[in-house]
């Protein structure tokens, strides 16, 4: 059943934002909501796809998620792959 934007604040954010001006490039309206409730940890996620280059999508995760703040962490899902993933990860990680 959908929920109605009445009984949910993150669908009626959405719903008035379908007026606004499309959004501008480096704009991150989902992160900035999320941060403004205040979580005690909160972790932004990327998969890794085994076929890109893991330093290149970690500096696409950190143009999308923007710089941390105190209570937040990454999380790099790279497990894909027939051979050990742990290069890829240190690269993501590094990047």
């Amino acid at each position: 059943m959908a929920r109605r934007a009445r009984d949910d604040p993150f669908a009626a954010e959405q719903l008035a934002r379908r007026r606004d001006v499309p959004m501008e490039r480096g704009q991150r309206r989902c992160h900035d909501y999320l941060r403004r409730l205040k979580f005690a940890a909160l972790g932004w996620y990327q998969y890794v796809i085994p076929v890109r280059d893991a330093a290149q999508h970690a500096r696409e995760f950190c143009d999308t998620v923007g710089p941390s703040h105190e209570n937040e962490f990454a999380v790099c899902d790279s497990e894909d792959g027939s051979e050990s993933q742990v290069a890829r990860a240190r690269t993501w990680l590094k990047s």
